[in-house]
């Protein structure tokens, strides 16, 4: 009597000690290739900054530098933010609206979490140079396309000079 089957051949059983080994070293490709996990604190932190960036209506972008801890009991919180809005909160005459965001948000997860956070929001100058240069040139395109008599597209809002009465 003959069995069917496709493969006939007989299963290799692997030692435990290579078993183990390649375990290992599937660990320490994935701790080298995926970015660090969040700390509940930060995790708390982002959660306070988004919803206050929604509540300020703020076009502000924001992450936790995870590579600047300096030990997993580090308890300081350090947090890139850039975006078109960041004026708002750096400019000369506002030299504290970043400081009260920054006080704000480390006082409510300190509440939350029922201990002390500290909390450092700095600014990447660099991203926020090119979202302001990107908005200028966006606005540059506009008013040269509507002197021009073309049609503004965006998205799926078409606006052309001469459906709008106010620009005739």
């Amino acid at each position: 009597m003959t069995r069917n089957h496709a493969w006939r051949g007989r299963r290799r059983r692997r030692s435990p000690a290579k078993d183990a080994a390649r375990k290992d070293a599937a660990k320490k490709r994935r701790a080298t290739t995926e970015p660090p996990s969040l700390t509940r604190t930060e995790r708390v932190v982002l959660d306070l900054l988004h919803q206050m960036r929604q509540l300020l209506g703020l076009d502000i972008a924001f992450r936790v530098l995870t590579e600047a801890r300096r030990s997993p009991a580090d308890a300081t919180v350090r947090v890139l933010l850039w975006g078109p809005d960041m004026a708002l909160l750096t400019a000369a005459e506002h030299t504290d609206r970043l400081e009260a965001l920054r006080l704000l948000v480390q006082l409510m997860a300190s509440h939350r979490l029922g201990r002390r956070v500290n909390l450092v929001l700095t600014e990447d100058v660099a991203q926020s140079q090119r979202a302001e240069e990107l908005r200028r040139m966006a606005e540059d395109a506009a008013q040269k396309a509507l002197a021009l008599g073309f049609g503004l597209h965006l998205g799926a809002v078409v606006q052309s000079h001469m459906d709008d009465p106010a620009l005739v």
